[in-house]
């Protein structure tokens, strides 16, 4: 494995820089399926990702599916009523998140979901440290065995005209947008730094980072800030 390949790049509005590279993706999220598989979560069963634009999303979704888990994707604007009717809709057995707001909305809700592996990127009352415990883990994981017509992921639907519906996408999806996505509409070339603006909430986070970028082998940029015309075209001239 070329160790110096990278997976993402992402910048924050003060100007830091962060880089992962497809080997250390792995390594972290070989280290998250093993923590996971250790608190009950098995082949099929849901875990709830609210993460924002960056790189901690993508061994979080890997090692899910590492162990045959189904990721539920959440954006971080999603509230307390939002969170709870995702957990109790899809059967949500564990939350990954690492934004406050999003905590704190989950704690307020204690009392109403099933739920007891919560899990915080850093320290955080009644929370487990997931960065904490991915340095202990073991990197050596027994990898599940996985079936194309076994679940990948369960987006929903912004709920525009009623409750959010969900939408179950096997892992058949990332083949199809490997031999569609990525040769026929984004023509992704290994060597290429690709800048997908979706989040990982939103089912575009399929198509785009995953389906059309990562499956070449290419490199995904994230700025973290809020849109800016000035700030974007900065971006686009940086990375040429």
């Amino acid at each position: 494995m070329d160790r110096t390949k990278l997976m993402a790049i992402t910048e924050h509005p003060d100007g830091k820089v962060e880089k992962a590279a497809y080997w250390e993706v792995w390594d972290n999220a070989m280290r998250i399926g093993n923590i996971l598989r250790e608190s009950g979560i098995h082949k099929g069963d849901r875990v709830l990702v609210i993460l924002p634009r960056g790189i901690d999303v993508y061994p979080a979704s890997t090692g899910i599916w590492a162990i045959g888990g189904v990721v539920v994707p959440g954006t971080i604007m999603l509230r307390r009523a939002d969170i709870e009717y995702r957990i109790l809709d899809a059967g949500v057995k564990a939350l990954i998140t690492g934004d406050a707001v999003v905590s704190d909305e989950a704690d307020a809700i204690r009392d109403k979901i099933p739920i007891r592996n919560l899990f915080f990127l850093g320290e955080r009352n009644g929370w487990r440290n997931l960065r904490e415990e991915s340095n202990f883990a073991s990197r050596k994981l027994e990898l599940e065995q996985i079936q194309k017509e076994d679940i990948l992921a369960i987006t929903y639907t912004s709920g525009t005209t009623g409750a959010p519906k969900g939408v179950v996408h096997t892992h058949s999806l990332m083949y199809c947008f490997d031999r569609l996505n990525r040769y026929y509409w984004w023509n992704t070339q290994p060597d290429e730094l690709c800048w997908a603006t979706t989040e990982p909430g939103w089912a575009k986070w399929y198509w785009a980072p995953f389906g059309a970028i990562l499956n070449s082998g290419a490199t995904n940029f994230h700025y973290t800030g809020r849109f800016n015309p000035k700030n974007g075209m900065s971006c686009l001239k940086n990375g040429e």
